[in-house]
């Protein structure tokens, strides 16, 4: 048996048992996907609120208030308000998917911090965004400001990130 295990095996083909053709392949290289900010998510200056609210910056640089808030959207602003802005360029008029951070973002100024949430981008209606015929498409980022009453005075930082993927 030992033998017979040992023994090369010979394969032979009988002809028409076999018929080969040639396949094709391709590859398609585009250009590479990338986010690069423009302009941070301003709030600008916001009095201290003796009670809870809310400062509201729409994509579009609409501020609103709520609460001890509405008082604030008066405020003469030594600095820009405005939205958050990046440029996202890539492949000409493929699709790609934007994701925004779901959870709260906190700022921080020292110990004390402000909740930032409800991010939002209103650059499309629905369904997913193109780049235009030269491979382009500004993007605008508003989002929520949550301050509690008689927060502590300051300038809050923090980041988020805005991720893209082509589809």
């Amino acid at each position: 048996m030992a033998a017979l295990a040992m023994a090369p095996a010979m394969a032979s083909a009988a002809p028409g048992n076999g018929s080969s053709t040639p396949g094709a392949a391709q590859a398609m290289v585009v250009r590479p996907i990338r986010i690069v900010a423009v302009n941070a998510l301003r709030f600008g200056q916001i009095a201290r609120p003796t009670t809870a609210g809310t400062i509201v910056m729409s994509p579009l640089g609409v501020i609103t208030a709520t609460g001890g808030l509405l008082p604030s959207t008066a405020i003469v602003q030594n600095i820009a308000r405005g939205p958050g802005s990046f440029m996202i360029t890539g492949d000409p008029n493929r699709l790609f998917r934007l994701t925004l951070p779901t959870r709260n973002i906190t700022l921080r100024s020292g110990t004390r911090t402000i909740r930032m949430s409800a991010m939002r981008s209103t650059n499309w209606v629905s369904g997913n965004p193109r780049f235009d015929a030269a491979g382009e498409f500004p993007l605008f980022i508003g989002a929520t400001l949550n301050l509690r009453a008689n927060q502590g005075v300051g300038t809050y930082t923090g980041t988020y990130t805005a991720t893209v993927v082509y589809q």
